[in-house]
């Protein structure tokens, strides 16, 4: 499950455009993720990701893989919200 750690916190940084935003978001440290960010790197064998002391921005290769990886998480935040209105629903008493 540790690239998917990986792809999260990649997605998170880029969506919330911080490291210390998604680390909150994420409830970890701004290191935990700032290594998982290069641990992903270091997978694909590419940058993700510019890094400045001021900014982050996408690469190439970062804006492409973002492209394609938010959909999953997109995807997860749905699902769990169909199931909390499903629970949410009263159940109709047949006796």
């Amino acid at each position: 499950m540790q690239r998917w750690d990986r792809i999260e916190a990649f997605v998170e940084v880029v969506r919330l455009g911080t490291f210390a935003a998604a680390a909150r978001h994420l409830k970890v440290s701004n290191s935990h993720v700032s290594r998982l960010v290069s641990q992903l790197e270091n997978q694909l064998g590419t940058t993700l990701l510019y890094r400045t002391t001021r900014q982050i921005r996408l690469t190439d290769a970062g804006s492409l893989y973002y492209e394609h990886c938010h959909h999953l998480f997109d995807g997860f935040r749905e699902a769990e919200a169909a199931i909390n209105d499903l629970q949410a629903r009263p159940v109709a008493y047949s006796g």
